[in-house]
C-alpha cells in the first residue's frame, strides 16, 4: 500500500468531498420536479469499485441515503456478476427496487462506472426522488395499499445508459407508466448529468495523484473513520439499553404496531437488535432490512456528527433484524411509508442511549414524513401532482433547545416556498407558521413543530401517510413529550379528521376546500423546573410557548 502523507490525505479528501457536494448542486439546479429544485430530495456518492462501499457523500443529501445507496451499488455489482458482464464506459444503471436498494419505489438510484487507464477505479451514484411512479395513488405515498405493486413499477437492476446515451425503449416505458412524463424525464437526466459532472472531476484528481495514491487515500480514510467510531463507541458505558415505541396503524387496521430495541455495547463494538418487533403489516408502514439498517446508522450519525461517512465508518457495528419482521418485510409487502418507520428507528437509537451518554443524546424528534399529497388536473387536461413532507420539531439536548421547523430525521427534503407551490399548483394557501406550545416542556425545550393551511382552487383527490398522532415524541431525562400530529380536512365546507390518526385515506376534495396540518413538536430534555426564567420569557416572546403553557409547566412565569 503506498505511504500517504498528513497534507495530501487532506487534500484528497476535501477534493472527494467536493465532487459529491458539486454532483448534489447539478442534480438541483438541472431537475424539472419540485421535489428535487425546491425540496432538495436527492444524494450522490462515491463508491469503490471492487466492493461497492461508500467512499464519500454529498454533505446536503437525504441521510436515509447514506447506505440504502451503498446497497443499491452492491446489487448492481452482484446482478453484473450473476450475468457476466463487465463495466464498460459510457454505462449507467438505474434500480429503484426497494428490497435491493431499500427506502421506495419513488426513490431511483443512478449507478455509472470512473475508469482509469482502462479500469473501473470508482463507481458514482445519486438518487432522486419521483414525483410519480405510476402507483394506484399519485404521488405513491397510498396509506391503503398492501402490495408493492399497488405502490408503482418496480425497477430491477437495468442497464439504462449505453456508450453514454439514454436507452429509448427504458425511457418510454418509464414515461408510460408516469403521470407526470416530462418532469421525470428530465430529473432522470438531471441525474444523469450529475454522475457525468463527477466524472470530470475525478479526472482531474487522478490525473494529479494517479489511482495508487488515490485509492491509497480511500484506505486511509476508511481505516479512520473506523478507528473514530469505535473509540466512540468505546465511551459508552458497556452494557445493554432498551427502548420501545410503536406506530399509530398501518393504514389499514387501526391497530398499533410494536417496535422494540436493544442495544449491546461490549468494548469497541456495538450490536443493534430488533427482536421482538411486530410482524410485517398488511399496510406501508414496512421496512426492507437495508433500509432498517441505514435508519441504525443514521441514528448513530447524528450522535457523532464529526465521522466522516465511507466504507470504514460503520463496521463496529452489527444490526439484527428478525426476517418477516415490521422491519424486514419479504416482497410483495407494501413500504411507501418508510420515513415514518425509519425515523422512529433515528429516534430509538437516541433514546436507549440518553441515560447512558446524555452528553451526547438528545429527546425525540418528531418523527413523520407527515407527507400529504393532492392530485388533480387544472384547465381540463394539465395534470398536478403536489407533494408536501412537512418538518416539525426537534427534540432538546443537554445545553440546547430542540430545532424549529426542522427536516425529517431521515431526509433534507425541505417543505417547497409558499411562492413556489402556489405557482406550481392550483392551491392558495391561508396559514404557515409555528406552531405555538407544541415543543415538550424541559431544562432544554423541543423545539415547535409548524401548521399549515391551504386551500384547493379546483377538484383534486388528497391523502395523507403521516404517523405520532397516538404516540408523540417523548421526553427524555424528566422532559415532557412533544404535541402529536393532527390533520384535518375539509369536505364541502364541513371539518373532517381522519379515523386512523394522521393518515387520510385517498378522498375526493372540490374547489375551496381546506386542508390543515400541525406537525409534532420536539420532547423536552431534563426536568423542565430547571428552566431558566429568562429563556422562558424569550419562548413566550418568540411565539414558542404560550403564557398558560409557560404557568402550568414552569411554575407561574406567565410573561
Amino acid at each position: 500500500m503506498t505511504a500517504i502523507d498528513p497534507t495530501t490525505l487532506a487534500v484528497v479528501r476535501g477534493y472527494l468531498d467536493e465532487v459529491v457536494d458539486e454532483m448534489d448542486v447539478v442534480q438541483v439546479k438541472a431537475a424539472f420536479s419540485p421535489i428535487v429544485s425546491e425540496m432538495k430530495d436527492r444524494a450522490n456518492g462515491l463508491f469503490r469499485a471492487d466492493t461497492g462501499e461508500t467512499i464519500a457523500q454529498g454533505n446536503e443529501g437525504s441521510p436515509i441515503f447514506v447506505t440504502t445507496m451503498q446497497h443499491a451499488v452492491q446489487a448492481t455489482l452482484d446482478w453484473l456478476g450473476t450475468i457476466g458482464r463487465r463495466w464498460e464506459p459510457g454505462d449507467a444503471y438505474l434500480l429503484n427496487d426497494p428490497y435491493l436498494a431499500g427506502t421506495h419505489l419513488q426513490d431511483a438510484k443512478l449507478v455509472a462506472p470512473f475508469f482509469w487507464d482502462g479500469e473501473p477505479r470508482m463507481l458514482l451514484a445519486n438518487t432522486g426522488h419521483w414525483m410519480d411512479v405510476g402507483a394506484a395513488q399519485a404521488g405513491a405515498f397510498g396509506p391503503t395499499c398492501r402490495e408493492i405493486y399497488e405502490e408503482g413499477v418496480r425497477l430491477p437492476v437495468m442497464r439504462f445508459v449505453r456508450d453514454g446515451e439514454l436507452d429509448p425503449e427504458i425511457l418510454a416505458l418509464i414515461r408510460a407508466n408516469n403521470r407526470l412524463p416530462d418532469l421525470q424525464e428530465g430529473d432522470l437526466r438531471s441525474q444523469y448529468n450529475a454522475l457525468l459532472v463527477g466524472q470530470r472531476r475525478l479526472e482531474r484528481l487522478f490525473d494529479r495523484y494517479g489511482p495508487d495514491v488515490v485509492m491509497a487515500c480511500v484506505h486511509e480514510l476508511d481505516e479512520r473513520s473506523e478507528q473514530q467510531m469505535r473509540s466512540r463507541i468505546a465511551d459508552i458505558p458497556d452494557g445493554r439499553y432498551h427502548a420501545e415505541d410503536a406506530l399509530d396503524n398501518d393504514g389499514i387496521t387501526d391497530e398499533e404496531l410494536e417496535l422494540r430495541l436493544e442495544i449491546t455495547v461490549d468494548g469497541e463494538h456495538m450490536t443493534v437488535d430488533f427482536t421482538g418487533t411486530t410482524g410485517a403489516c398488511e399496510g406501508p408502514m414496512n421496512l426492507t432490512r437495508s433500509t432498517t439498517v441505514t435508519a441504525c446508522y443514521t441514528g448513530l450519525k447524528h450522535l457523532f456528527p464529526d465521522i466522516p461517512i465511507n466504507g470504514g465508518c460503520f463496521r463496529p457495528v452489527d444490526v439484527t433484524v428478525p426476517q418477516g419482521s415490521l422491519l424486514d418485510a419479504p416482497p410483495p409487502h407494501a413500504v411507501g411509508g418508510y420515513p415514518d418507520t425509519s425515523a422512529r428507528i433515528v429516534g430509538m437509537v437516541a433514546q436507549a442511549l440518553v441515560e447512558a451518554v446524555p452528553d451526547i443524546a438528545p429527546a425525540t424528534s418528531f418523527e413523520t414524513g407527515g407527507v400529504a399529497v393532492v392530485s388533480g388536473a387544472r384547465n381540463g387536461d394539465e395534470v398536478f401532482v403536489a407533494v408536501f413532507p412537512y418538518g416539525g420539531g426537534y427534540g432538546g439536548c443537554r445545553g440546547g433547545d430542540g430545532l424549529v421547523n426542522g427536516t425529517s430525521v431521515v431526509g433534507m427534503a425541505s417543505f417547497p416556498s409558499i411562492e413556489a407551490s402556489e405557482h406550481d399548483y392550483p392551491i392558495l394557501w391561508h396559514r404557515f407558521g409555528i406552531r405555538e406550545g407544541s415543543g415538550g416542556a424541559g431544562q432544554w425545550m423541543g423545539g415547535c413543530g409548524n401548521e399549515y393551511e391551504f386551500e384547493v382552487e379546483v377538484p383534486a383527490r388528497l391523502s395523507i401517510l403521516g404517523e405520532q398522532a397516538k404516540h408523540p415524541p417523548p421526553g427524555a431525562l424528566g422532559g415532557l413529550p412533544g404535541a402529536p400530529n393532527v390533520v384535518a380536512y375539509t369536505l364541502n365546507g364541513e371539518w373532517q379528521g381522519p379515523d386512523l390518526g394522521a393518515k387520510v385515506r385517498p378522498v375526493a376534495i372540490t374547489a375551496g376546500d381546506r386542508i390543515r396540518m400541525r406537525s409534532p413538536g420536539g420532547g423536552g430534555y431534563g426536568d423542565p423546573a430547571d428552566r431558566d426564567p429568562a429563556a422562558i420569557e424569550r419562548d413566550i416572546a418568540n411565539g414558542y410557548l404560550t403564557p398558560e403553557q409557560a404557568r402550568e409547566w414552569f411554575g407561574g412565569s406567565d410573561g
